[in-house]
Order: C-alpha cells, then structure tokens, then sequence
C-alpha cells in the first residue's frame, strides 16, 4: 500500500501479529464469522486515513498496524470475520477512503479435503493428534497467508507418501475457535510454522517447503536423538530463507518510509 508511516519494516516475525490481531474481532458479532474481509493495495489512502476507518469500527491502532503493514507488503491482507452485513458495513467505510475491499464467504471445504492430511478443527483434536504415539509432522497455517497456501500440494504429498509412518495435520489458526491461545501456548509466531511433535518434544523444520525435504525431515527425526537433534538444527533455506529476505526488502513507499525513519533514529 502506498502509504507513509512511522513503524519499522515488517518482518516475517512481525507479519504473524496480523493473524494474532485478526483473530481479536476487529469485527465481532454473536452469529459465527462466516465471511471475511479482504482490504487491497492503494495508491492514494493513507495510514491516517486507513486508521480512521479502523477505530470506526472498533480495532485499536495497536491491533491495526499490522495488518495496515502485511497490506503494504503482501498488496491485500484479511482486516476482519464476522456475519457479512457488518463486514458490508465496514467495507464501504473503507471504499470510501479509496483502499478497495472485497467480502466473501468462507470456503466450507478447505484445501485437505479428501487428502491424506488431518485437518485440525479444535484444540482437543489438536492435543489427540499431538499424542500420537508415532508423531505428527503440523503444518500451523492462516486462510490469508500465501506461502501457505503455496505449499498445499506439497504437503499433501508429504501426507501421502508418509501414510503408515507417521501423520500429517494442518490447523488454521485463524479459523479455528480459540486459534489465539493455540498460537501462544505453542509460541507459534510466524505462520506458516511446520514441526514434527512426538513425545512431547516439537521440533520446528525450517528446510525447504517440499514433500521430499519434509519426508527427510521426518526420517531423521524418528530415527533417534541424534537424528531429531540434526532435524532440529537444519538451516533456513529455499522458500523459508527467500521469504526471510523478501520481508526485508521495502515494497511499498509505507515500507520504505519506515526505513528511512528508523535509519534516522538510529543516526540521531
């Protein structure tokens, strides 16, 4: 978004705030959220302005920053669920300020369906899954998140082709009711975030996002200590260090504001 700001670039770690705040309501009503509100890159509105908007219907700055800077980076980023009359309203307060909106129902058959993969839907079924005696490789994932949604039919594969070795799961923290506490409770701060949790014990692959790394990864990890250590210890590489040094790069005048600002800061 071509915006001017006062924050420092967005980073991968910075970007999973956007799913923590959206899972905080910006828009809250009884009836389940059934739809989503996507806002898009634009030329002319302002963080000011964009703020405005936000504070209108209820989101506290602190909450609408992130999102204002995954927008800036990603070019559109999921600002709210809830019932789609209030998210109509909502959008037309942000049409207004020029940033173009779209509001759309959830898919109710996710992207697993039909595949190998255990789609996670709960916290219990989370904690059964977690418990299970051969290990589970997890994929932590957001409907909004487009390396997520990049390596779905890798991870299927995975699925797959580890089918009698150990399970494969997915879990959408930004639908699942109390994805939140999840987050925090299993210090999930970047999404997407993939571990092989066995015995308690969570080691987080940070390799390649392919089905073939992901099975070399699960290999060395149920062949023992050594190997779960090796698994545990392997450098970021591929999609996951691409990712890293594209989130630095400024893409946006929003984001590239925020760098000369920093750097000033820092001069000073």
């Amino acid at each position: 978004m071509k915006f001017r700001s006062r924050s420092g670039p967005i980073t991968t770690s910075t970007a999973f705030l956007v799913v923590i705040g959206l899972m905080m309501a910006p828009v809250r009503a009884a009836e389940s959220p059934d739809h989503v509100l996507i806002i898009h890159d634009s030329p002319t509105a302002t963080v000011d302005a964009a703020l405005g908007v936000f504070e209108q219907i209820g989101v506290k700055k602190e909450a609408a920053m992130p999102i204002l800077n995954e927008l800036s980076t990603g070019g559109q980023a999921l600002a709210a669920q809830g019932p789609k009359a209030p998210l109509e309203r909502a959008a037309a307060k942000f049409e207004e300020i020029g940033i173009r909106t779209t509001v759309k129902a959830k898919h109710a058959e996710s992207e697993y369906a039909g595949s190998d993969v255990v789609e996670v839907r709960d916290a219990s079924a989370l904690e059964e899954l977690m418990a299970s005696s051969g290990g589970v490789l997890l994929k932590f994932y957001g409907s909004s998140c487009a390396h997520c949604t990049k390596m779905v039919p890798e991870l299927k594969s995975a699925a797959s082709a580890l089918k009698g070795s150990c399970q494969v799961g997915a879990i959408n923290l930004q639908a699942v009711t109390g994805g939140q506490e999840i987050a925090q409770r299993l210090g999930i701060r970047v999404l997407p975030t993939i571990r092989f949790v066995v015995g308690g014990n969570h080691l987080e692959y940070k390799g390649a996002r392919t089905a073939a790394e992901m099975q070399q990864f699960v290999s060395r990890a149920k062949s023992g200590p050594a190997g779960a250590e090796a698994a545990d210890e392997q450098p970021k590489t591929s999609a996951a260090s691409t990712e890293s040094a594209a989130a630095s790069e400024p893409r946006s005048k929003l984001a590239q504001s925020k760098v000369q600002e920093r750097q000033q800061a820092a001069a000073a």
